[in-house]
């Protein structure tokens, strides 16, 4: 059975329907890109603090794949800002800890220790707007490059051996058009495990938002005493990661079910 990431046995979407959303205009000073390194601890800290000028386009661990995750491993994040923003940002991953000074039964003092700001690099170069149009190239390649697939994938049958999360659907950035022939394309060929509701809301401009369930419940309009998984994603524009890991893995959930995966059947006797 593959490993989850993120469960999802109901996914609202609401896409924008440009494939690439236009720069940010709002901001007014200088941008640079900067490498930020710290441990995982101070860079939790600092997302928890307020950073909206800034554009973080990736955080990774600085460690080999086979070692975990730890507070104190070392992670470096890929981010777009002003001077001050960076600053600020680094400085709010700054460690406070305090340590007691015990003799005998009392307290005869702290000590109080404030960790160093996170380490920042600044890139000698950096054009947002030449950074934009080597993103949009390289989506446009993408898609040319994997032009067809839809069609290959809804040519297949009952028959066919198809994995969904090998689908080259997932190799690139998807216009909202693309998303939802997908999806419709999943309820069509696994109508016993999945069903969509067409319209459960609209977005700002009147747009319907539909709905997918996921379930191996045989009364899909009866009550049940099963606990649902609701995943919401895409509530903001530029947050296509968070759709593309919602759409992952619910094709990975119709994997395991259309191939028996055990796991898999067990999870949704509990879960509807």
């Amino acid at each position: 059975m593959k490993v989850w990431g993120l469960l999802c046995a109901f996914a609202v979407l609401n896409l924008p329907f440009s494939a690439i959303a236009a720069p940010s205009r709002h901001h007014h000073a200088s941008r640079h890109r900067y490498t930020i390194e710290g441990t995982k601890a101070a860079m939790d800290a600092a997302l928890k603090t307020s950073h909206s000028r800034l554009d973080i386009r990736s955080i990774k661990a600085i460690t080999d794949a086979d070692r975990p995750v730890t507070a104190d491993t070392r992670v470096r994040a890929d981010v777009v800002g002003s001077n001050k923003d960076v600053e600020l940002f680094a400085a709010a991953g700054a460690l406070h800890s305090t340590t007691e000074i015990h003799a005998g039964n009392r307290i005869r003092g702290k000590v109080t220790r404030t960790s160093s700001p996170m380490k920042v690099l600044k890139h000698k170069e950096y054009n947002e707007a030449q950074v934009v149009a080597k993103d949009r190239g390289e989506v446009t390649a993408c898609l040319e490059r994997t032009e067809g697939y839809l069609d290959e994938l809804k040519r297949t049958t009952d028959d066919d051996d198809v994995v969904y999360t090998e689908s080259p659907f997932f190799e690139c950035f998807r216009p909202s058009h693309e998303v939802f022939d997908f999806l419709d394309t999943l309820v069509e060929q696994n109508p016993e495990f999945i069903t969509k509701y067409e319209n459960v809301s609209v977005t700002y401009e009147g747009r319907s938002i539909p709905a997918f369930k996921i379930s191996t419940t045989t009364n899909r309009n009866g009550d049940s005493d099963k606990k649902t998984l609701y995943t919401q994603a895409l509530i903001h524009a530029r947050e296509w990661q968070a759709g593309a890991a919602t759409f992952f893995t619910m094709a990975s959930m119709l994997d395991d079910l259309r191939a028996g995966d055990d796991a898999a059947s067990r999870l949704f006797d509990k879960f509807d």
